[in-house]
């Protein structure tokens, strides 16, 4: 149990019927609460630059993204692994994978499957 984090959904696998590929979606809901010890010890890559000046929004959006990631990574592939941040920020996905995450309000979601592209499409 993550402090600040429930999951609502996760599936897996999701079946992409054109494609006949797996993937897993995790989905939750998040609030400030997420921003403490216990999450920042689940991340398994370095936080952004920018990670501590952000407002506390921005930051629990940030952290409920990459568990959100992390818990579909487990699911689908069997190891925990939060994807690290690039310059963009956009996620950088371990390699044969691809994802995405979304937040809005207070939900987020990620989707992730065996891949090389670096998007889903």
């Amino acid at each position: 149990m993550i402090r600040g984090f429930n999951i609502i959904e996760c599936q897996l696998p999701l079946y992409f019927a054109e494609k006949r590929q797996n993937a897993c979606l995790t989905a939750g809901q998040f609030n400030e609460c997420i921003i403490c010890e216990q999450t920042l010890s689940l991340l398994s890559q370095p936080l952004p630059a920018g990670y501590f000046s952000a407002v506390n929004k921005r930051r629990a959006e940030y952290l409920a993204g990459r568990m959100a990631a992390a818990d579909a990574i487990r699911r689908l592939c069997g190891f925990w692994h939060t994807p690290g941040t690039g310059d963009s920020g956009a996620p950088i996905w371990p390699n044969g994978l691809v994802g995405s995450i979304s937040h809005s309000d207070n939900y987020v979601v990620s989707v992730v499957r065996y891949g090389e592209k670096k998007t889903l499409a």
